[in-house]
Formats: C-alpha cells, structure tokens, sequence
C-alpha cells in the first residue's frame, strides 16, 4: 500500500499553484487576440511574485491564519516552553530593577548611606586607620542598601501577584522561565493560565508610580512580548499581559500618573499586545530590617 504524503510548507503550495497556473496560461496564450496577450504575459509574470509578497506579508502582520489545526491542539508543545527560574536568574532580575530605580533617584543619597564623600570629610591629618574604619563603615552600609532592596522588591514582586490573582480569582505561579527555540529566554514575574488564555505578570515597583526608567523598560520589553504572544498563538493561546506597579505614594488622581499609563497602553497597542495595567498602592514598604 501506498504511503499519501501531505505537503506542509505553504511556500511549496504557492510554487505548485502559480506553476499550474503558469502552464495553464500557455494553453490559453495563443487563443487571445494580439492586444490582449500583451496584457495576459504580464499578468502571468506579475501574478507568481504577488503571491510570494502576500504570504510574506500574512506571515509578518497575521501568522496565526497560517497555522493548520493540528498547530493548536497539543498543548504538550505550550508546556514544554515552560519552566521554573533559578535563584540566581531570579537574583539578577532583581538587581536589575533595583539599578533602574537608582537611575531615577529612588535609591538611598550618599548622606543615608555613608555621611556624604569620605574624601571632602576627611581633613589632611586622618590617619590611615581611620579611613579605612569610615571605608568599612560605608561598605557595610552599602551592603545592607543593597540587602533591603532586594528584600524590598521581592517584597513588593509577592504583594502584587497576590493583589492581582485575588483581582482576576487566578493562580499565578511566579518565577516562570519562556524557553524557545527560535528566541531568548524570557522570565516572567507571575503566570496563570485561564481556559485558552495566558495571564502574564510583570510587577514593578517604584516608590513615586510611573517613572521614566518604568516606561522605558516597558517599552524596550514590548518586542520581546510580541514573539512571547506570537509563540503562545502558535499553541492555540491567547496572551493578556498584565503590568502591575506597586508604588506606596501612588494617588489614584495622579494626572501625571494616568497620562503615563495612558502612554504605556499606545506603546503596547502599536506592538499588538493586549495589555492591562495595574496600581496597587503599598501603605508600608518593609526594609531589611523586618526580615527575620
């Protein structure tokens, strides 16, 4: 018995199409009058390059029609591409954020960490002692800024999904690693999974809301949601990307504030991806000091 092969590549069905077509059109050439085949040859050498561009252009702006239903039925390929993050991948995520905050002045002034510039307080008779006591002194306090960050954001990472899962009445499992062939490894703060919807989660938090280092971040993250949610598409699921900003001084009549999220939700428009935006404002951000 036979074995029915099935051709799968759509470039190989538009090479079958326009050459039957291109064979076709020498049978019909000679019974077309003389002003008439001029018109017909070009159409003939046009039609096949038509076809190309416009399956160049369906895979590029809606790729999803392309995929056969098979491509949507086993959900085994979407779980595959999911996995928990390492302590230390999560580690680095956070020092991050904590560097972008620092890039907006939302870190500690010299004054709270070390007393200000050792060089400018110290006069010409310091002894060697000293210095190095005030230099220990200041790295012991550095080391504990960075401790309290750490735990702060952390902090802030769990109140957010929390306050968003009891939003949405979702689960979200935190800490979750995007892996892909055909693309870089992602980290998501938080995922849930709703029926045929993927709920992302990406909680930042900021002590004064929408700060210019969250809105650039955001925005230089877009593109990589873009191939997350195609990717998603191609395993039957739809993606809702939920930005959550936990901000203690967050007023809910911030017109600076809405005009940014505003801003945010244009930037994700233009990239195609469905996105939600949440202020959960922080009465009281914990420090380092009520760790146990």
């Amino acid at each position: 018995m036979s074995k029915t092969s099935t051709v799968k590549n759509p470039l190989t069905i538009i090479a079958i199409f326009a050459g039957l077509t291109e064979v076709g059109g020498t049978g019909v050439l000679p019974l077309l009058s003389s002003d008439a085949q001029s018109v017909y040859i070009w159409f003939l050498m046009i039609f096949p390059i038509f076809l190309v561009v416009l399956f160049f252009c369906t895979l590029n702006f809606n790729r999803e029609v392309l995929y056969a239903p098979s491509d949507w039925s086993n959900e085994d390929n979407f779980f595959r591409k999911l996995s928990k993050v390492s302590p230390e991948e999560r580690l680095s995520q956070v020092e991050e954020e904590i560097e972008d905050a620092q890039h907006d002045g939302e870190g500690v002034s010299d004054e709270e960490v070390g007393g200000g510039r050792c060089e400018d307080s110290v006069d010409s008779a310091t002894t060697h002692s000293e210095l190095k006591n005030d230099t220990d002194r200041k790295n012991r306090l550095l080391k504990q800024q960075a401790e309290n960050y750490a735990f702060t954001y952390r902090a802030a990472e769990e109140f957010g999904l929390s306050k968003l899962a009891g939003k949405l009445k979702l689960d979200f499992r935190s800490g979750v690693r995007f892996s892909s062939n055909d693309m870089p490894n992602t980290i998501f703060d938080g995922l849930a999974i709703d029926e045929k919807t993927v709920h992302l989660a990406e909680v930042k938090y900021s002590r004064t809301g929408f700060t210019s280092s969250l809105i650039s971040r955001f925005s230089t993250e877009l593109a990589k949601f873009k191939l997350v949610r195609n990717s998603f598409l191609e395993d039957g699921k739809d993606l809702v990307l939920h930005l959550v900003v936990v901000a203690p001084s967050f007023s809910a009549g911030n017109v600076a504030d809405k005009r940014a999220e505003e801003r945010l939700l244009k930037m994700a428009r233009s990239y195609g991806v469905n996105t939600k935006i949440h202020v959960f404002p922080w009465v009281r951000a914990p420090s380092v000091d009520d760790h146990p």
